[in-house]
C-alpha cells in the first residue's frame, strides 16, 4: 500500500508540474522536487496518525495497559497516551516498517527493474518481432530513459523519516540508521550505474535544482529541531515518567512548532549567506569584451564554440576563416 501510495504521488506531482507548463525544463524540474517532497512528507504524516488510531482502538480492545497498570483509555491527556511505552512501540514499529524496506530500498530497486532492465528488453523484442518498425522508431522504441533530478525528493523524504525516529522510543534509531546507509549506498551504485550505462539525456543547465534541493533540506533538519523540544520535555521532570514533563498540550506543541520555524528561517539565512559567499557567477552585463578577446586571455576555458561538434567540424574544415572571434 505505501509503495502504491508513493507511485500515485509520483505521477499525481509529475502530472501536476507538466499542468503548469514550464518555459524551461529547469523550472519542472525544481516545481516537481517541491511537490513531490511536500507530498510524500503529507501522506507519510497521514499514514502514521492512521495507524496509530487503529493501533490503540487494537490495544484498549485488548486491555493493553502501560507499565504502572493504568489502561490505556484511562489516560487523561494525548501527550500522556502518544508517550507510553505501548503507543510507542507500536508507532515505533510502524515507523520502522515504513522506513525500510518499503521507502528506504524496495521503491528503487524496482525503478532500475522496470526502467531500465524490462523496458530495454520489451524494446528489443517490440523491434525483433515487428518489421513495420523501422528507423526512427526503432531508435525511439531502443532508446534509453532520460535523466531527472527527482533524486533530491527521495533522499530529502527519506532524510524526513531518519528524524521522525526520536520521537519515538530509541531503540528503532540504530536498526533504522543502519538500514538507512545501507539503502542508500544501493542507490548511489545504482544512480551511478544508471547514469554511466543507462541514460540517454540530461538537464542540468543551471544550478537551481540543485539549491532547490539545500533550501528543501531544511525541512528534516527542522523536524530534527522539534524532535529535541520533546525529548528535552520528557527529560525536564526529573520523576523518569512519560507525560509528566513541564511543557504540556498546546504549550509543548507550540513550542515544537516555534523552534522548527525558527530553526528553518536560520537554516535559508545561513544558506543564502554560504551560496552568495562561495558563488562563482558574475555578472557580465555590461562587458564589452568580444568572443576573440576572451578567448585570447582565457584559452583553456571550454565554450560553445569551442566543444560544439558543428562548430569544430567547421573550423576543422577552415569554412569560418572570414568569421571573427570564430575559432
Amino acid at each position: 500500500i505505501v509503495m502504491v501510495a508513493q507511485a500515485a504521488l509520483f505521477v499525481c506531482s509529475s502530472y501536476a508540474t507538466r499542468f503548469a507548463a514550464f518555459r524551461y525544463a529547469s523550472q519542472h524540474q525544481r516545481c516537481y522536487i517541491v511537490f513531490y517532497s511536500v507530498a510524500l512528507i503529507l501522506n507519510f504524516i497521514a499514514a502514521i496518525i492512521l495507524q496509530g488510531f487503529l493501533s490503540y482502538r487494537q490495544m484498549v480492545g485488548v486491555g493493553a495497559r502501560t507499565f504502572d497498570g493504568q489502561l490505556l483509555n484511562q489516560l487523561g491527556s494525548f501527550q500522556e497516551l502518544f508517550e507510553s511505552f505501548p503507543m510507542q512501540k507500536s508507532v515505533g514499529n510502524t515507523l520502522f516498517r515504513y522506513c525500510f524496506p518499503t521507502t528506504f530500498l524496495i521503491p528503487f530497486v524496482f525503478e532500475g527493474l522496470f526502467n531500465v532492465v524490462i523496458a530495454k528488453h520489451l524494446g528489443w523484442l517490440l523491434v525483433a518481432t515487428k518489421p513495420k518498425i523501422t528507423g526512427e522508431a526503432a531508435i525511439q522504441a531502443l532508446e534509453p530513459i532520460e535523466m531527472d533530478q527527482g533524486r533530491y525528493a527521495d533522499i530529502i523524504f527519506n532524510t524526513a523519516l531518519l528524524t521522525f525516529i526520536p520521537f519515538i522510543t530509541p531503540g528503532y534509531m540504530y536498526a533504522t540508521f543502519v538500514r538507512f546507509l545501507l539503502s542508500h549506498l544501493w542507490i548511489f551504485w545504482y544512480d551511478s550505474y544508471k547514469v554511466l550505462r543507462c541514460v540517454m539525456r540530461f538537464s542540468f543547465s543551471t544550478p537551481g535544482c540543485h539549491r532547490v534541493g539545500l533550501k528543501l533540506f531544511g525541512m528534516p533538519i527542522s523536524i530534527l529541531a522539534g524532535a529535541l523540544v520533546f525529548k528535552a520535555n520528557q527529560w525536564s521532570s526529573g520523576t523518569g515518567l512519560f507525560g509528566h514533563g513541564h511543557l504540556q498540550g498546546p504549550s509543548l506543541f507550540l513550542t515544537m512548532i516555534s523552534v522548527m520555524a525558527l530553526n528553518l528561517a536560520l537554516y535559508n539565512i545561513a544558506l543564502a549567506i554560504v551560496l552568495k559567499r562561495f558563488s562563482s557567477r558574475h555578472d557580465r552585463t555590461e562587458s564589452t569584451a568580444t568572443y576573440a578577446e576572451a578567448v585570447k586571455n582565457h584559452p583553456a576555458v571550454a565554450t560553445y564554440f569551442s566543444v560544439n561538434p558543428i562548430h569544430c567540424l567547421r573550423s576543422k574544415l577552415s569554412l569560418c576563416k572570414k568569421l571573427p572571434g570564430v575559432p
